[in-house]
């Protein structure tokens, strides 16, 4: 299965080969403020699965952990994909092209959520991050 996506202005695209898998939206501070809503929606993939098909040279690499960092367009701002120790190990849900094959399926870092968000419905939920 083959994922597209893109970000706001249309001008960077990606390409995920493998698909996507273990959906989940994190609300710590930082996902937050990066995405400037509640909570960040993504989905992990495969290391090295991930190819940019247009507009590289618009990414800009926020590094905003030791281990951690994000990828986002540096013309319209939109966050497309997430870095671990280095790799592309994930991208937002949003900014998938289509029907991503996948739902998400746990909240993560509830115990740090903004205090005028509600928690949401029956969906698995996790005070930090969980597998």
């Amino acid at each position: 299965m083959v994922i597209r996506g893109s970000c706001a202005c249309g001008e960077v695209t990606y390409e995920v080969d493998g698909g996507l898998h273990d959906a989940a939206s994190c609300h710590c501070s930082m996902c937050r403020k990066a995405n400037g809503a509640q909570s960040s929606a993504f989905a992990l993939i495969e290391p090295g699965k991930l190819s940019w098909l247009s507009g590289e040279e618009l990414l800009t690499h926020y590094q905003s952990s030791e281990d951690m960092g994000s990828f986002f367009c540096s013309r319209c701002g939109s966050p497309l994909a997430g870095t671990y120790q280095g790799a592309i190990g994930w991208v937002t849900l949003g900014c998938v092209d289509g029907e991503p094959g996948v739902r998400v399926e746990k909240h993560v870092f509830m115990g740090s959520k903004a205090s005028w968000e509600t928690n949401p419905g029956d969906v698995l939920q996790f005070d930090e991050f969980a597998d």
